[in-house]
């Protein structure tokens, strides 16, 4: 036991020596240092000039080695290391402090503790010219080329803490800028081989950011960094690379990655990036101002998942290559045009459309995969959506849609339609420049098929049922197949083909004129139906008003509709109109805005055809002017005039007259609103041929009793062939000298015939060889002989009417008539 406690008590007098040694060189250290500071002062200035290219300049320099004890500390007030053109700092430093260990600084390893730099700048910048301050941080070799004691060992800086520090790197060549504010930075430095781990906390203020290229703005601008870096240095290689590094930017989490090559051949970055639920504002600010400025045209209400690259050289004029990726889901997305809730999608943004092309706006594009969404209510979903050159932007995407057509009537709002029932499949596409103000709806392409529908068009009140087809809309084109359709009892398939839509109603091109080519095939037409074509358009409700986004797109229709021209070419098994029963109708009409073209009208009807052509000349409110050429050829009259309501006479009925009609006819006549013709309005001429003709209980001939043929049979009257022209002024008909050769006479006939029951002004020349009993048998067919062929004496009556109407005959003198004008 003596001899331990001898032991341990040389050791304490040992290591008491051996400190009070170390403090007493301390205190000498502490008290030679602060004696001889400026002398010190001018050696490390001295030493650092010549080993920098700069001019190194030091305030004032502060020695404690009781302040970190057992370690020395310094302090380096008013650190500066200038260029010698500019005579501006490439580093400045209010305070510039560190610590170390005597012994250890006396060692082969000298190790420095720590540096603390405070309230400083680092400013690496080339001018305009070319000139650089970059070489200050290039260090020159002693100035004698004899080997120094120590020389050849190395410093070990175990540990870096910077506070307030402005740092800038910039390039007026190269139009870049680097430049952020380090307020608070924390780093432990270990040596690994050829290589330093650093591992630092931070908390940085980004003033310009990551500026690559000035004129399109910098990343991470006016943004927060705080975190922790993983940070590997290669000084042979020349690397500085970061991995899995937790940064909070703006205070939301993110996990960056990359490396900084700094070859003087091929100087380049790369810095990737994830996040998990970041708002749509704080990814957007990220950005660099001329990508924030794309993509301001969008907003996104819920955080989005992101993650990307940035990559690229570090030479002038070089453009780095960005690929982002970002996924969200029951989002509401927002721009000028539209808003789009419910949205899930997952998107990219990308500038190396062409790998081999600059990194810059015309090869760059925006897309969008799995996107599901709701459009004002209706829900879709869009395939390969794409946004290519952002410096004249191009838009294409795909979108398959189901719609209940009143959801869609409440968007559009349509001035002419009216969905109701039924939906509509859509299948939408659109690939062609955006930007130019115009609505896409206006210019997208694709197909709608209708399903179980009501659609009324609201300027005829036509109210059409059970409507299922296929409409396809194209550049400029409409198209229409195998639609079918109800209205009323009335059953339709229809073929529709549209030209010149959009180019005149969206592009204000009026040099061509819109058409929509309709082809309608129905086994039977009830025009009685369609009285509502004559009477005065209607408006729909001044109540509805189109949503913002389907505005222009409604506005595009209502005129489409209101203004275009409308060809319809109809085939029909079967046709009725009152009395009018006819079978293979085949018509072509044209709609204009102001009158109605009739051309090719064809219908088999009262056994034989009419084929018309002509024109209705619409009148609002009053009667509209219709012009007609009329064939009608080889008809059964009986059943003509009575298809026709006897054409508005009551003197000569289907009751009285039987016989084959042929005439060719051009006539003029008023409409009104019901679609019944005007009498009194008609005018024209008429070429008519009347065959096997028989007049039965025609009141006029039984008069004609009163003076002649008072024993022949004037009920049931045959005709030789009746023809000749009229000329039809109104309610008059001016009958030009005719022969009647009849089975019971033999007569001719000119004069005005008033089928109001007045302006009658029948001229009748009855030759004397009708007296002659013998010429007129039943068995014998009545054959004419001609209006120019000698009659022999005559009698002269004259038919005029009554003051009641009715005709009256009577002898007469006078030979002379009307004018037929």
């Amino acid at each position: 036991m003596p001899l331990t406690k001898k032991v341990f008590k040389i050791a304490g007098w040992i290591v008491g020596g051996i400190a009070g040694l170390y403090l007493l060189l301390l205190l000498i250290a502490g008290i030679y240092i602060n004696s001889q500071k400026k002398q010190v002062i001018a050696y490390i200035t001295t030493e650092l000039s010549a080993r920098f290219s700069g001019k190194v300049s030091i305030s004032d320099l502060d020695i404690s080695v009781w302040k970190n004890f057992p370690s020395i500390s310094f302090r380096l007030n008013g650190f500066l290391l200038v260029d010698s053109i500019y005579n501006k700092p490439l580093v400045a430093a209010e305070t510039l402090s560190s610590s170390f260990g005597l012994l250890r600084l006396l060692s082969r390893t000298k190790t420095v503790e720590n540096i603390f730099i405070e309230n400083g700048i680092f400013h690496m910048f080339t001018d305009s010219t070319g000139y650089s301050n970059q070489y200050l941080l290039e260090m020159r070799k002693p100035a004698d080329t004899v080997k120094r004691a120590g020389a050849g060992n190395s410093i070990s800086i175990e540990a870096v803490r910077i506070k307030n520090m402005v740092i800038t790197v910039e390039d007026k060549v190269k139009e870049k800028e680097i430049s952020f504010v380090i307020n608070e930075l924390t780093a432990r430095i270990e040596p690994d081989g050829d290589s330093l781990q650093i591992r630092m906390s931070e908390k940085i203020t980004m003033k310009k950011g990551l500026g690559f290229d000035l004129s399109k703005g910098a990343f991470l601008e006016n943004q927060v960094l705080s975190g922790t870096w993983s940070i590997q240095y290669h000084a042979a290689a020349k690397t500085i690379s970061f991995r899995e590094s937790k940064i909070q930017i703006n205070k939301h989490l993110f996990e960056l990655g990359g490396q900084f090559c700094f070859e003087k051949i091929n100087p380049r970055f790369r810095i990737e990036f994830s996040t998990k639920q970041v708002p749509y504002t704080n990814a957007r600010a990220i950005l660099s101002r001329h990508i924030r400025k794309k993509l301001d045209l969008v907003n996104v209400s819920e955080p989005l998942d992101a993650s990307g690259t940035i990559e690229g050289s570090l030479l002038p004029a070089r453009e780095p290559a960005i690929n982002i990726n970002w996924h969200t889901r029951n989002t509401t997305v927002l721009t000028n045009a539209i808003q789009l809730a419910h949205s899930s999608f997952t998107g990219n943004f990308m500038n190396t459309v062409d790998p081999n092309a600059d990194h810059v706006d015309s090869n760059s594009r925006i897309s969008l995969s799995s996107f599901s969404a709701e459009w004002n209510g209706i829900p879709f979903t869009a395939n390969n959506t794409s946004l290519t050159n952002l410096d004249s932007p191009r838009l294409q995407f795909h979108i398959l849609s189901n719609s209940k057509l009143s959801d869609l009537d409440d968007k559009l709002a349509l001035q002419d339609i009216v969905f109701k029932n039924g939906e509509a499949d859509f299948n939408l596409w659109f690939n062609g420049p955006v930007g130019d103000g115009k609505s896409i709806l206006n210019e997208m392409e694709g197909t709608m098929a209708i399903k179980n529908a009501s659609i009324t068009y609201v300027p005829r009140s036509f109210n059409f049922t059970n409507c299922n087809g296929m409409v396809a809309l194209y550049k400029d084109s409409l198209n229409m197949k195998g639609f079918t359709c109800n209205y009323q009892d009335n059953k339709f398939e229809v073929d529709l083909r549209g030209t010149n839509i959009r180019r005149k109603f969206a592009g204000g091109d009026n040099s061509q004129p819109t058409v929509i080519d309709c082809f309608v095939r129905s086994p039977f037409v009830n025009l009685d139906d369609f009285t509502t074509l004559f009477g005065q358009k209607k408006k729909r409700g001044s109540g509805k008003r189109p949503s913002g986004s389907f505005a222009a797109a409604s506005r595009t229709i209502d005129a489409m509709l209101e203004n275009s021209t409308i060809g319809l070419n109809i085939q029909a098994a079967g046709l009725k109109h009152n009395n009018l029963k006819a079978t293979n109708l085949q018509a072509t009409v044209r709609f204009e805005e102001q009158y109605w073209e009739l051309s090719n009208i064809f219908l088999n009807i009262a056994g034989g055809s009419i084929s018309t052509s002509g024109r209705v000349v619409l009148a609002p409110n009053s009667i509209h002017d219709a012009q007609f050429n009329i064939k009608i050829d080889d008809t059964d009259v009986k059943k003509l005039l009575f298809a026709f309501d006897n054409f508005g006479q009551d003197a000569l009925t289907h009751e009285n007259l039987r016989g084959r009609f042929s005439t060719v006819a051009s006539l003029r006549v008023g409409i009104n609103s019901s679609g019944k013709l005007v009498p009194a309005s008609l005018k024209g001429t008429m070429n008519f041929r009347l065959k096997q003709a028989v007049l039965q209980n025609f009141e006029p001939l039984n008069n004609l009793k009163s003076f002649v043929f008072k024993n022949r049979d004037m009920q049931n009257v045959q005709f030789a062939e009746l023809k000749d022209k009229f000329i039809i002024n109104g309610e008059d008909i001016f009958i030009n000298r005719m022969e009647i050769q009849s089975s019971a006479f033999r007569l001719f006939l000119e004069g005005n015939y008033g089928t109001a029951k007045r302006n009658t002004d029948l001229l009748i020349q009855v030759p004397l060889s009708n007296l002659n009993d013998n010429s007129f048998t039943a068995t014998d067919e009545p054959l004419n002989k001609g209006i120019k062929a000698k009659t022999g004496a005559s009698v002269w009556l004259r038919a005029v009417n009554r003051e009641d109407g009715k005709v009256k005959l009577k002898l007469t003198i006078s030979k002379k008539l009307k004018s037929k004008n």
